[in-house]
């Protein structure tokens, strides 16, 4: 009973602390404030899904009297004071998040200002912004919030797919647009398209290829290339383009309507070409009279 209510005074006391650390304002201006200050690369951290990293991080807080100690560290994801049910690492080794037991090394030690965390195995949903906070015995002074550092774990595109925004037919003249997709992209995925016939041809790049004004040049197979700096994969789609009836049956009324034309045109010069030939017979035969 005693080692129970112990412990519970323990993780009581830890809890206030956090909360009075985290609420309470400071009584020091900015200027000295800032001396409380969590160091982090600025720029977003990228790892590949399964590799190890590890979060850079060095931390400061003034202690003119040497009488400052620190009490507590701790690491937590997406909570900028650290106010969450669960801890990536605690220095207390308190309410550990189950996603990352046995994932997290912390390479310093309690007050050493060396706050750089190691995290292996990484998985895709590790992804997040990641706070470091510690706490000292100063009664009031505080660390400030912090914008935390920001790790994105990806991994080679997967389950690449093509649709067509076309449910039928695609017809000659009309447009259609085809949309790739693919498992893990990210910011830093690039889409490449290629029409593949005769000879491949670079189509477009990004996420939506739209083609316009369809001719029969455009049928064939098309193939999506996801690619980011872990890998790539790909995925086809076969575009065959239409001819429309109401132009062929146009095309057809135009071609007769034509040779209708173009035999009445042939029928008249006939005609004309005649009647002038008997016209000049009838004329050679009077003179022929009128020299009788």
């Amino acid at each position: 009973m005693d080692k129970t209510h112990k412990c519970y005074m323990q993780n009581r006391w830890l809890w206030m602390s956090l909360i009075i650390s985290a609420l309470m304002p400071g009584v020091i201006g900015s200027s000295m404030e800032s001396n409380w200050v969590v160091h982090f690369p600025v720029n977003p951290i990228h790892a590949p899904r399964g590799s190890s990293v590890t979060l850079p991080c060095t931390y400061d807080f003034p202690n003119e009297s040497r009488s400052r100690t620190v009490q507590s560290e701790m690491w937590c994801r997406n909570q900028d004071l650290c106010l969450t049910a669960t801890y990536v690492y605690h220095s207390a080794n308190i309410f550990p998040d189950p996603a990352f037991r046995g994932r997290v090394q912390y390479l310093g030690s309690l007050g050493s200002r060396n706050c750089s965390l190691r995290i292996s195995k990484l998985r895709v949903k590790d992804s997040g912004v990641y706070v470091f906070r510690f706490i000292t015995n100063h009664p009031v002074r505080k660390l400030p919030r912090q914008k935390g550092l920001t790790l994105k774990v990806t991994d080679a595109p997967g389950n690449t797919s093509v649709t067509v925004t076309s449910s039928g037919l695609i017809a000659e003249g009309t447009s259609v647009s085809l949309f790739c997709s693919s498992f893990n992209t990210s910011a830093h995925t690039n889409f490449t398209w290629f029409q593949r016939n005769e000879t491949t041809t670079l189509r477009g790049t990004g996420q939506k290829l739209t083609i316009g004004h369809l001719s029969s040049r455009d049928s064939g197979l098309y193939t999506c290339v996801a690619q980011n700096i872990w890998g790539s994969d790909y995925a086809n789609i076969t575009l065959t383009i239409q001819k429309e009836k109401g132009n062929s049956s146009s095309s057809t009324v135009i071609i007769v309507f034509g040779l209708i034309i173009l035999l009445t045109v042939i029928i008249a010069v006939i005609i004309c070409i005649k009647r002038h030939m008997a016209s000049k017979t009838f004329h050679r035969a009077r003179n022929d009279n009128d020299n009788l």
